[in-house]
């Protein structure tokens, strides 16, 4: 949660003056941000079952990873967010946009808070089919994504 709120705020102050200079723009973002997702979430559904990442085989450093790395990024704070943060301080400027991401990291810490329990009460089975939608779920996301960035290029952005 440290990792994804620094950056999700580091992103809000300093992400445009970082994809300037870098020559990236959003559609950049969406498009690229949006295969990424593309990838991680067919992976979930073919191989979701076949392939878990064992934090506890790689001593405590590997297990320090994984909160920052998929969980923190991009899980958490990924390309949808990370385009979010910055449509939003545009439309809505840093205080509403400071705000409204506090409250999400808040929401998303309760959930992973709660996820033991919820996990109790779905199952092994139960959670594995909720991994499965929710990942039918990112792909559409991610296929938006891409499709809002291609466009957007098209219309000159």
């Amino acid at each position: 949660m440290v990792t994804a709120v620094g950056l999700a705020v580091l992103i809000l102050f300093a992400g445009q003056l970082i994809f300037s200079l870098l020559g990236i723009t959003v559609n950049d973002l969406r498009v690229g941000g949006g295969l990424i997702l593309l990838v991680l979430s067919i992976s979930n559904l073919l191989f979701g079952d076949y392939r878990r990442r064992d934090p506890t085989s790689g001593g405590e450093e590997d297990l320090a990873s994984v909160g920052v790395v998929p969980i923190g990024i991009p899980l958490i704070v990924g390309p949808a967010a990370i385009t979010s943060i910055l449509v939003s301080r545009e439309a809505f400027g840093y205080i509403p946009t400071l705000v409204s991401l506090l409250i999400n990291m808040v929401l998303v810490f309760l959930t992973l808070a709660a996820s033991p329990y919820i996990g109790r009460f779905t199952g092994a089975a139960g959670s594995r089919a909720i991994a499965k939608v929710a990942s039918l779920f990112l792909a559409a996301i991610s296929v938006a994504m891409i499709r809002a960035g291609i466009l957007g290029m098209i219309k000159g952005g």
